[in-house]
């Protein structure tokens, strides 16, 4: 019988039904340890009777409900993140009836306790790694900025940055619950208890606190390094040194990048490949109109912008945006609606034709199917193609589910990259880039190519140009003083950027991928082909 009324989580209800009856919104529930008695941890729940799991499940639900019914009531106007079931507590009082959704989250709570066991502070620990990985990477970079500025990144934007610090100081690094229960167990003479004890046994609440720390950290870090154009135009640099064979290796955090944003977003198409290309390719990265480049353009015409701007690298996980609002933001239930998902089914079509190209090309060469680069890992690449049903598409509940369970896991790549460690080492490197070809730049371009360092991303512009036959770029670059064409300062730049690719900084971001996030970049059978695939 009792196993019978586990699965209708009859006895997860009768727990709830009996706690909220003592629950007064003008107390807090404070129990001194083993007031109800202690957990037998010498077997696993399976091997326990079934009179022995109810009685764990009730000493797992009244030892952990004075600490979830004060967060809840605590942070009814704010919080890093909340699942239903602290939703659930704060609406619970004398009286009221337990919604099934309220029984739901609260059986999802044990369940974790059945399945985790001894591994159940794993969220915890995993959450703390990566809020201070997070939090120090923010710190370095308001160090590495402290005087060095950009019209796009006034000082006051880094107001953005020191609230995600201050954030991951209050949700995750300090105690919230114990700070402020500790009070409150001092007037009843209640010791203070382990510390995060609450989070330590709620893995799925520190999931969701790990999730909202990632997609804010995502926005703030791809926000900040577009403005700065760093990321973006090493991207182009590094492609072109590969294109032309002035490398011979691969530099991995950077072929990670461009795999995950899409060459689309990088290079405002496929990589480019040839020297008239990389030039073009990099101004319309930087917002010129494509009508600039039309053979049937008039002498004279002025320079056209193009209606969208500089381009730059978009946010990922689209999948996670569909939640992020509900659990993040405490707005209302997620609305699986055909507008919602229609980009993740866009998506899944779009990597069938690049399986399809990857097959043709792989036939071509004789080989077994491999792709010629790293695959990106969309979350739209695990869902599947709607089926026609006369007017309607439809896919089936159970499919849809595990598709989107299936996607979440896979986005968790996606917003796991640190851009802003990213923006760092590219930034070092136009450094070296810039350094390395100053005297040739200051040959053919005077003193004006680089007034100032926040300029350096031009620098890509004038190696480009001075391989190629343009010698002016109006309202964009200074003009050429010399007829000179030369791949000389390509070469050079190629020379920079093998040495960071053979330093263990060059694959900072997958080594922090794998300690931190615990992800293992699988390369295959992948040598190192160019970007481009030239």
């Amino acid at each position: 019988m009792y196993d019978l009324a586990e699965e209708c989580m009859l006895t997860t209800y009768i727990m709830l039904t009996s706690l909220q009856d003592a629950i007064d919104p003008d107390f807090a529930l404070v129990y001194k340890p083993g007031h109800f008695g202690y957990r037998d941890r010498t077997t696993t729940w399976h091997q326990k009777s079934p009179r022995a799991k109810f009685q764990d499940d009730k000493l797992v639900i009244l030892e952990g409900f004075p600490d979830l019914s004060l967060f809840a009531t605590t942070t009814k106007k704010e919080t890093l993140a909340e699942d239903n079931f602290i939703r659930g507590i704060r609406d619970m009082g004398p009286g009221k009836e337990i919604p099934l959704w309220v029984v739901f989250a609260g059986q999802c709570f044990l369940d974790t306790q059945h399945v985790l066991e001894e591994n159940l502070d794993r969220g915890h620990t995993f959450l703390i790694s990566t809020a201070r990985t997070m939090k120090k990477s923010v710190e370095l970079n308001l160090d590495f900025h402290a005087s060095l500025r950009v019209v796009n990144w006034p000082k006051e934007n880094d107001f953005v940055l020191r609230e995600l610090v201050k954030m991951i100081d209050t949700w995750v690094l300090k105690d919230v619950v114990a700070d402020r229960f500790h009070k409150i167990k001092m007037q009843t003479g209640t010791p203070r208890g382990e510390p995060f004890s609450m989070l330590r046994q709620y893995p799925l609440l520190c999931g969701l606190f790990t999730f909202a720390l990632k997609t804010r950290f995502q926005e703030l870090s791809i926000t900040f390094a577009n403005a700065w154009g760093s990321i973006m135009y090493t991207a182009h640099l590094y492609n072109a040194v590969r294109s032309e064979k002035l490398m011979s290796s691969a530099w991995k955090d950077m072929e990670l990048v461009i795999s995950m944003q899409s060459q689309e977003a990088l290079f405002v198409g496929d990589a480019p490949s040839t020297l008239e290309d990389y030039l073009k390719r990099y101004l319309l990265s930087m917002g010129y109109s494509a009508t600039n480049f039309a053979s049937n353009r008039r002498p004279g015409a002025g320079v056209a912008a193009s209606s969208r701007g500089p381009r730059g690298m978009q946010e990922l996980g689209k999948v996670c945006k569909l939640f992020g609002d509900r659990y993040c933001n405490n707005t209302p239930a997620v609305a699986f609606t055909r507008e919602s998902i229609q980009p993740i089914f866009d998506s899944k079509l779009d990597d069938d034709e690049d399986d399809e190209t990857d097959q043709e090309t792989s036939a071509r060469k004789g080989k077994e199917n491999v792709p010629s680069k790293v695959k990106q890992a969309t979350s739209g690449a695990l869902l599947r193609k709607p089926k026609s049903d006369g007017d309607s598409d439809t896919i089936g509940t159970l499919d849809f589910l595990n598709d989107m369970a299936n996607a979440l896991h896979a986005e968790q790549l996606e917003v796991s990259i640190d851009y802003l460690m990213f923006h760092r080492i590219c930034w070092r490197l136009l450094r070296q880039v810039n350094e390395a070809c100053k005297p040739k730049l200051l040959e053919m371009y005077g003193g004006g190519y680089l007034e100032m360092e926040n300029q350096l991303p031009f620098t890509v512009g004038y190696i480009f140009m001075a391989a190629t036959t343009t010698s002016r770029v109006a309202n964009l670059l200074v003009p050429r003083r010399t007829e000179e064409v030369t791949s000389r300062l390509l070469a050079l730049a190629g020379s920079v950027m093998e040495e960071l690719a053979s330093e263990s900084l060059g694959q900072a971001l997958v080594q922090v991928l794998g300690s931190v996030h615990g992800y293992t970049v699988d390369w295959g059978d992948w040598g190192g082909e160019n970007v481009g695939g030239g």
